[in-house]
């Protein structure tokens, strides 16, 4: 056995993970915001599972992704109430690159997204 730890798996397979990358890089909006000088910011979040049942994991994990410039010019204040987007992930999980780049997508689009 290896002490090596396996890497964490973000896509079907390694072409899938080229494409959704490219796919990335070359989202209009996502480039729309990195033009105009905007970050994403990405925190992420714990909260206790509502579900008691047996064997359910005590505590679920997610992360939000906004940014202050929105692919069209748009700039928010750090306290303006913005609409949220909840992203729920595939089979691989909310790391999955396709769920990264949904994720930067929206908030390119001046949404808070928060994948579950």
């Amino acid at each position: 056995p290896s002490d090596e730890e396996e890497p964490v798996k973000t896509s079907v397979n390694e072409e899938c993970r080229r494409i959704l990358n490219e796919a990335m890089e070359n989202d209009e909006d996502i480039k729309a915001v990195k033009r105009m000088g905007g970050v994403f910011n990405e925190i992420p979040i714990e909260y206790k599972n509502p579900r008691s049942s047996p064997g359910a994991a005590p505590t679920l994990y997610g992360r939000a992704v906004w940014t202050d410039t929105a692919a069209d010019g748009r700039l928010f204040a750090p306290q303006e109430k913005r609409p949220v987007v909840f992203v729920v992930h595939a089979a691989v999980g909310q790391q999955e690159d396709f769920i990264s780049w949904r994720l930067r997508s929206l908030a390119a689009l001046g949404y808070v997204a928060f994948a579950v």
